[in-house]
């Protein structure tokens, strides 16, 4: 991140004020002066609503099947029959013939069709149906005469966030880049979610989890590690943001909260006990030999396996439950970033002081891209910009770009697969 300093220091002068009387501290906002910073410095002009960074919706559908020899049923992005390489694992589940199962899924609002799968104990697709996204219900009843086995992948999603919140940033949207994916188990109260770090373009200390939306940590039995990469026993040398390292948190509100790390850069590349964590641009500079503070190297994976109480509880969860969030020190709070249709919320930080109103604007420092073949901009790079009629960024396609897309056009609604250029991945 490389921060504009008249950004910084038009915000400081006239989006707040912070006032330290003994041990209490008192943040006087002006909305109205922040909004027009924000205004001003956001690379795109008039984004067309708050709504428009929502890019999914969910979905339900039930499933039935007379097929003697169906044991699990799927809910996928195409058919693994026609292009096995770009089909995603949308939902799963068990079903034998004569039962019902109900699927749970998640998908970019543009999505016309997906396809529903039986398959066998072998794990053939003894049937796949293509159908309108949306279908309430559906029958399997006509088994394939020469079934297939595929070995597809669950469908990831990117969350990639700005560092400098509530200020203004450089929008290149790769302070932190996280790659999520989430698999059922044979265990029906069981779910195993992976989680990659893809890139850190910032220096600063930063700390993140994920808020499992709708659930309590009371539902929950446990979290625990699948493997033996873990993110938070990387970044045990210095605790000072997320200081806990339990694994499953408590949020303010008893909200259950996946703790993933204190410290991005730790996570990357573990220091030795009571040594200084080393911080580097990782993945965000095309060629890092040209400067010392930046390093390419393969990102970290951490899955988790998340074991709820009832088995009813992990039948509903899904992709549209997750809440990655960024947490930082800002002055003498610390903030949580989201992407914006949970910006509000105070997960494991109280940090807005009454002043939500200030921030419930159309702006965002965090974006969820569901897209498996994601390409983020490179260091210092603007994701996107459109003032008047020009348009650039890294998504700068004419009618599908970045800029389009928050001012409303229909036809940019997928930016994200047309990047033109300064992206990495």
């Amino acid at each position: 991140m490389i921060v504009m300093k008249k950004t910084v220091k038009t915000l400081c002068a006239f989006a707040f004020v912070v006032l330290t009387v003994a041990s209490c501290v008192k943040y006087e906002y002006s909305e109205e002066a922040y909004h027009e910073v924000m205004l001003e410095y956001f690379p795109v002009e008039s984004v067309s609503s708050a709504s428009v960074w929502d890019m999914c919706t969910k979905r339900r559908v039930t499933l039935t099947s007379s097929l003697s020899d169906i044991r699990r049923v799927q809910v996928l992005s195409t058919n693994p029959y026609e292009d096995d390489r770009n089909c995603e694992i949308l939902a799963e589940g068990n079903l034998l013939q004569g039962q019902s199962v109900m699927l749970l899924y998640y998908v970019p609002k543009t999505t016309n069709d997906v396809c529903f799968a039986a398959l066998d104990e072998d794990g053939r697709y003894i049937q796949v149906i293509t159908a309108v996204a949306g279908t309430a219900e559906l029958t399997f009843d006509t088994p394939l005469a020469n079934a297939q086995s595929f070995d597809l992948q669950p469908q990831k999603f990117y969350y990639c966030f700005e560092e400098n919140y509530p200020e203004a940033g450089d929008w290149d949207y790769n302070d932190l880049v996280l790659g999520v994916s989430m698999e059922r188990t044979s265990d029906p109260k069981k779910v195993k979610l992976n989680v990659e770090l893809h890139a850190v373009g910032s220096l600063k200390q930063l700390a993140a989890a994920i808020n499992l939306m709708g659930y309590d940590k009371s539902q929950i039995r446990s979290v625990t590690v699948d493997g033996t990469n873990n993110f938070v026993h990387n970044a045990d040398a210095y605790r000072s943001i997320i200081t806990s390292k339990e694994l499953l948190l408590k949020g303010k509100s008893g909200e259950a909260v996946i703790n993933l790390f204190d410290d991005a850069h730790a996570a990357f590349t573990p220091a030795a006990e009571g040594a200084p964590v080393t911080r580097y641009y990782y993945n965000t500079v095309w060629d890092p030999s040209t400067r010392q503070d930046a390093k390419n190297m393969t990102g970290p994976v951490t899955s988790y396996i998340i074991e709820f109480l009832n088995a009813s509880d992990a039948q509903e969860f899904g992709m549209a439950n997750l809440d990655p969030f960024v947490a930082l020190p800002y002055i003498t709070v610390t903030f949580e970033i989201h992407t914006r249709k949970y910006k509000l919320n105070e997960t494991l930080f109280y940090y807005y002081n009454g002043q939500e109103a200030t921030y419930n604007d159309e702006f965002s420092f965090a974006i969820e891209v569901p897209y498996r073949d994601f390409y983020y901009p490179q260091e210092a790079m603007k994701i996107g910009t459109k003032k008047g009629a020009s348009i650039g960024g890294c998504f700068a396609k004419s009618g599908a770009s970045f800029g389009e897309w928050l001012q409303g056009a229909e036809n940019a609604k997928e930016w994200y697969k047309y990047p033109t250029g300064n992206v990495m991945r």
